[in-house]
């Protein structure tokens, strides 16, 4: 219900900060060439944004442009919350110096009143003689103070239209700044969208066997075949992880975005992956969005070994390699087995194993439990990060990105090759290398 409360309600967000920004700008005395401008760019994104509803839901093909799909997506999730937030600011603002003008007039409203009622207090007739001289000396003193007064009045009108373009200047940066942030990370997000690295780590696993000392994994993880990756990309992804010529290829979930009918294409991806000794995955979120048992079906029909709490043993270099793979229900269920220490593996002390975890919470349990190495995606690597290590990756999670080390197991957590949203910030897309070190 949630999750449908907030996809029928961006649009009407949209809506009305737009109805606040247009009406902020009016009465600021922005033209309606500008106006006009910003309407139509809010009626286009929530026009995409209707598009792209009806697309998932089957009503109408998938036909939008790329660079639409990304302006809406952050539009809708960056720059309408920014607009949101400065619309509040602007009218906090704009409330405070009303207020500020309402005191200040009463306090000119009495001053004047006081200065009235003096006058009347002192009164005075008509007075002739050296009286009357100094009476007209001060009556001309008093009319060179009124236009002293007029002057001061004057002065204050004009002081008070350099506020009124102070705050003018605040309405259009609180309007402006939203569409701004829009257009200029769309560019962005089109140059980097269909990118990733190969990022080579050596990984130190304690307790493994020195005669796997060297062992090479290609770990690629969040493929999201879908809108922003398709195609060429897809086939770019498999060639790039074939030239490593690791030794297993580990696959660590949401191989589609949303859809089924994406999987064909991400099975073939998959299946174009070349390795000594196989390909090997488990499921992640963005996997089961249309339905877990049809996606795991699929899967498994393709001849992929897609491992659902189950392991398999794999010999490298003569040498055994116990492959564990976690479903993502157990993976949601996670707090208990973290909790509890506890995974649905029997436990091998003996063996060397390796768990396949889409979320990396499940390390706290895995190293509980005996596991030398974790695998797992699902972070993006805090998609939108400050630095590399200041953003979304270390607020949300506990691990979110690169090499972590306790004294009996490590984990390794892949920013992910794939996007299900266009723009990231110091969290690259990447294929990951690792080679392990016996210690």
């Amino acid at each position: 219900m949630f999750f449908v409360v907030v996809i029928l309600g961006l649009p009407v967000y949209s809506l009305l900060w737009w109805l606040w920004a247009h009406l902020a700008l009016r009465r600021v005395g922005v033209g309606k060439a500008w106006r006009r401008a910003l309407a139509a760019f809010v009626l286009a994104q929530v026009g995409v944004y209707g598009l792209l509803i009806a697309s998932r839901f089957g009503a109408l093909g998938d036909g939008v442009p790329l660079f639409l799909i990304a302006s809406s997506y952050l539009w809708h999730l960056i720059a309408l919350p920014v607009g949101l937030v400065l619309a509040i600011l602007a009218s906090v603002v704009a409330l405070a110096a009303w207020v500020v003008r309402r005191a200040n007039h009463g306090k000119k409203h009495a001053t004047s009143l006081a200065a009235s009622t003096s006058k009347a207090a002192t009164g005075g007739g008509r007075v002739d003689g050296a009286d009357g001289r100094a009476h007209d000396a001060a009556h001309a003193g008093a009319t060179r103070g009124a236009f002293v007064s007029a002057a001061s009045e004057e002065g204050a009108r004009r002081d008070e239209s350099h506020g009124l373009s102070r705050r003018g200047a605040l309405v259009a940066l609180a309007a402006g700044l939203p569409p701004a942030i829009s257009i200029v990370s769309t560019g962005v997000a089109m140059a980097q969208v269909r990118n990733f690295r190969v990022r080579e780590l050596d990984v130190p696993v304690p307790g493994m066997a020195r005669s796997l000392d060297g062992v090479t994994i290609a770990h690629v993880s969040d493929i999201h075949a879908g809108r922003f990756t398709s195609g060429a990309v897809l086939k770019r992804i498999s060639d790039a992880t074939s030239a490593l010529r690791a030794d297993l290829v580990l696959v660590t979930g949401d191989i589609i975005d949303h859809s089924l009918d994406d999987l064909p294409a991400a099975l073939e991806c998959l299946r174009a992956m070349d390795s000594r000794a196989g390909v090997f995955l488990c499921e992640g979120n963005h996997d089961l969005f249309q339905g877990a048992q049809a996606f795991e079906d699929r899967v498994k029909a393709a001849g992929l070994p897609l491992l659902l709490d189950e392991s398999a043993v794999v010999r490298v270099r003569g040498e055994s390699i116990r492959l564990l793979g976690l479903r993502w229900a157990t993976q949601v269920r996670s707090r208990r087995f973290v909790m509890n220490q506890d995974l649905p593996f029997a436990r091998e002390p003996d063996a060397f194993s390796i768990l396949l975890a889409h979320h990396p919470h499940a390390f706290d349990a895995a190293a509980k439990g005996g596991v030398g190495l974790t695998l797992a995606g699902h972070t993006h690597g805090g998609q939108l990060m400050l630095s590399e290590r200041v953003g979304a990756g270390p607020m949300l999670y506990k691990y979110w990105s690169g090499l972590y080390m306790r004294p009996e197991a490590s984990l390794v957590v892949s920013n992910g090759v794939g996007n299900w949203f266009p723009l990231r910030t110091f969290a690259p897309a990447e294929i990951l290398k690792l080679t392990l070190r016996a210690v």
